[in-house]
């Protein structure tokens, strides 16, 4: 904001708000030129507000790998990984444990 003002002379004041709806009242009543804050762009707040681009897109983003081809022995190999056969001995104890008790 101070570099805005030194370039366009812009007098500005900060104005400090506890929640997104209640800077939006701000704004659409006119006590403040814009806001500045994580809001999300919706389609009827689109027609009240012009919004900037957005720049921050939190959209699910999913990884694989380039060469996406797994063979028997890379499927077997990580069946019987020590730490994948760890996991299913945990899980066999815990199941006899339970049934026990509850026999």
């Amino acid at each position: 904001m101070e570099k805005i003002n030194s370039i366009t002379g812009y007098d500005y004041k900060f104005v400090e708000t506890s929640s997104t709806p209640e800077l939006l009242n701000t704004i659409k009543a006119g006590k403040t030129d814009f806001g500045v804050a994580g809001i999300s762009l919706t389609s009827e707040r689109e027609k009240i507000f012009y919004f900037s681009h957005v720049f921050f897109n939190s959209g699910l983003q999913i990884l694989i790998q380039e060469d996406n081809q797994s063979t028997i022995l890379d499927i077997l190999s990580n069946i019987f990984s020590p730490s994948f056969l760890k996991g299913i001995g945990f899980f066999i104890i815990l199941i006899l444990i339970s049934a026990h008790i509850i026999w």
